[in-house]
């Protein structure tokens, strides 16, 4: 575990959406391939949230990443944004929200993450969404759509975003420690 930047010990400028973050993920990565206790060929990722939307990122051009638990991945763009919903009511809220969160912050956000889940095969991907907050359901079964195999989608629409760990403890031990051995 790491702090990415202006988080805990970690210097720099705090982005919630984690705009930016792929380059401390790229450090973490570069540190766990220079330890001699790591087996180059068995480092997998989980990330919650945010932090799943930028692993999601990353594992496009970082193939070290030899497996990928995304949890709670949600959107980061506008155009992850429109990509689920069109346009509706919400649309001038969530461009202006995307665009002040540019402005404010001097980052941008990066390629839709639909575009990307495409490009992480052949690395093992597993989506969990836990309830319908920010509709975490229909967007990780979008992006699992997206996704080429081999992708697995674990759906659990009565949880609470990323908290399946705490509300079903064994069944997320089984599945994710279980799809890291398959994979690793």
């Amino acid at each position: 575990v790491y702090d990415s930047r202006g988080r805990g010990e970690s210097e720099g400028s705090h982005n919630a959406l984690g705009w930016g973050w792929e380059k401390d993920v790229a450090g973490a990565l570069a540190f766990l391939r220079e330890r001699p206790d790591v087996d180059p060929d068995r480092i997998g990722g989980l990330g919650l949230s945010t932090g799943a939307d930028v692993l999601i990122d990353v594992a496009t051009t970082h193939r070290e990443l030899k497996a990928v638990v995304s949890d709670g991945a949600t959107f980061r763009s506008f155009d992850d944004w429109r990509n689920l919903t069109g346009i509706d009511a919400s649309t001038p809220f969530y461009w202006t929200f995307i665009t002040a969160v540019r402005v404010l912050s001097g980052s941008s956000p990066g390629k839709p993450l639909e575009d990307l889940v495409a490009q992480i095969s052949p690395t093992p991907l597993l989506l969990i969404a836990s309830g319908n907050a920010q509709r975490e359901s229909d967007v990780n079964r979008l992006y699992a759509e997206a996704a080429r195999e081999p992708v697995d989608f674990w759906d659990i629409p009565d949880g609470t975003h990323t908290a399946a760990v705490r509300e079903r403890p064994a069944e997320y031990e089984q599945r994710v420690v279980g799809f890291f051995d398959r994979a690793l």
